[in-house]
This record gives C-alpha cells, structure tokens and sequence, in this order.
C-alpha cells in the first residue's frame, strides 16, 4: 500500500488525508470488526429539510396491511415536492437497502401524486416481469432464469480479471416447484406454454453452473427488498444484510 500510495504521489498532484471518513454524504466508520458506512448526517438532513425533524421514530418501512393505488379521486400534492422525496430516498439506500422496497412502491406514483401518497413516503434490484405468468410457480421459474444470467455474466467477468472459480453458483429459492421444474426435463401440461429459451436454466442446472437450494421463507434476505414485512421479519432480514445499529458500531 505504501508502494501504491508513494507512485501515486510521485505521478499526480494529490493530497495524502489518511484514512477515510466522510465521502459523498456517506460516513465511513474504520473499525477493528471492518469498514461500515452509513449516511446518519444526510438521514438527518432529510428530515430536517421536509419538516420532520421531530417526528415519532418507526421501527419499519411501509406496515404491512398499506396497499397504494392510484388514488384518482384523492387530493393531489405539489409534484415536485413529492419527486424530491423520492429522489432523496433514493440515494439514502445506498446504505440503506432494507428502504428499497417502499421507496421503489412510492416512486411508481410520481405523476400526479396525492395525500395517501405523500403519507405513504412517510411510512433495491426488483422489478416487474415484462410478461404475464399464469401461476407462482412460473413466475419464479422466470425469475430464477433472469437470476441465473445474471449470475453467469458475472462469473465470466471474473474470470476474465484472474479470479477463476469453477464451482456451482447456488441461488436459493423459496419455491419447491420452481426448483423441480429447473431439473426435470419433462414437459408438464402446467409448463409447456412456458417459452423455450427460458429453459436454459435446465442447460445450466444439469451442467453444474447453476444449482437453485431451498430456501424458507423466513430466510430469503430479498423478501426486505419486493415486500412489505412484519416487524419482526424485517428486523430479522435486515440483520441478515449486515447492517448493524450505528451505536453498535462504536
């Protein structure tokens, strides 16, 4: 490192400051136990710049039982107000994954937002399938042939920069049918409608790239980023993530 930082120094005008603190409005916080990072100053900014300085602290990002929709005959909200909102929570999860899920659900209503909106600002990847699937099983079947593309392009990346691996990538999935249908290669009356090209998943599933493992529910840590949780879950999956309670930190 020292080699490292003296060439730097030697073919660039740069300032040596040490240790990193502070880096585009996220702390990082250097500690024995590894490097976390956070954004408690730009959380704090947040409220204080929409007026909420002083609210009641939440345990949990969107309750459960909240459904938003359109809302055509609610009192509509200044647009732009509400853009900015989003945009800021936006950039909050950077640090903040277990926000993903609802500042994705609150950011589909930028147009024309209203009051249940606005509220429900005040209560990561995930997307929607470009395709309509006709059962549970189909649509994570889908999801896991997405999940695996993803997952070879990055093990060839790898390998390209010397970092060869060739062991199965495992993906854990929640659903015991999706997992079968990935290693069975019959055509079941519930699946032939299913299109040919996802079914590489097969391909990857019997050449050992790819292996789907069960999973609970409980347990599945990006259930926090496509799903409004009880309390305790989110609490749960949210550890799971490694994100740790600021104090605990220090």
């Amino acid at each position: 490192m020292q080699d490292f930082k003296a060439a730097m120094l030697r073919d660039f005008d740069m300032t040596n400051l040490e240790e990193m603190h502070y880096f585009l409005g996220i702390e990082v916080v250097q500690h024995e136990k590894g490097i976390f990072v956070c954004q408690r100053q730009y959380a704090e900014e947040i409220l204080k710049r929409f007026g909420m300085s002083y609210c009641n602290p939440s345990y949990i990002s969107i309750a459960p039982a909240i459904k938003l929709d359109k809302d055509v005959e609610g009192e509509q909200v200044d647009d732009t107000f509400y853009k900015q909102i989003i945009g800021s929570l936006m950039y909050l999860t950077a640090t903040r994954p277990d926000l993903m899920f609802v500042t994705r659900l609150i950011s589909r209503y930028m147009t024309k937002p209203t009051e249940l909106h606005l509220q429900g600002v005040v209560a990561w990847s995930s997307k929607k399938q470009p395709i309509v699937t006709l059962s549970t099983t189909e649509a994570e079947f889908i999801a896991a042939a997405g999940c695996s593309c993803q997952a070879i392009w990055l093990k060839r990346i790898l390998n390209q920069v010397g970092f060869e691996d060739g062991s199965c990538t495992q993906i854990n999935f929640d659903n015991s049918s999706a997992i079968k249908l990935s290693k069975n290669p019959v055509i079941h009356g519930r699946s032939n409608h299913i299109d040919v090209r996802l079914h590489f998943l097969r391909n990857f599933s019997k050449d050992g790239m790819i292996e789907l493992i069960h999973c609970s529910t409980t347990e599945q840590i990006t259930n926090i980023m496509t799903k409004s949780l009880k309390i305790e879950i989110f609490h749960k999956l949210r550890n799971m993530l490694g994100m740790k309670e600021f104090g605990e930190v220090n």
